[in-house]
């Protein structure tokens, strides 16, 4: 089931990839982030919902929202479309 935000994504992604950011996948951004988190960022850009992601990693909800609530706060962030809107803008997923 694809997150309700996702298509925000596609709405969105011309002018966030125009914006002239780092294309290095490795950059800052990434290494702020653990592994986990990371997978957590990459699996809700791609429309998965957290209790989709917690099927597929076989983790809780609950520890899933606590990876999304670190990702929210390590980015200083507050939505998950602008955690995807981020992963876009520096190139951490396609």
């Amino acid at each position: 089931m694809k997150h309700p935000s996702a298509h925000l994504v596609t709405a969105a992604s011309s002018p966030a990839r125009s914006r002239g950011v780092s294309k290095n996948p490795t950059g800052p951004a990434r290494h702020t982030l653990s592994e986990r988190e990371f997978e957590v960022l990459v699996l809700l850009s791609q429309g998965q919902s957290v209790k989709n992601i917690a099927q597929s990693l076989t983790l809780s909800i609950k520890t899933v929202s606590t990876y999304r609530a670190r990702l929210l706060d390590k980015l200083q962030l507050t939505t998950t479309a602008e955690l995807i809107l981020y992963a876009l803008d520096h190139h951490l997923v396609e």
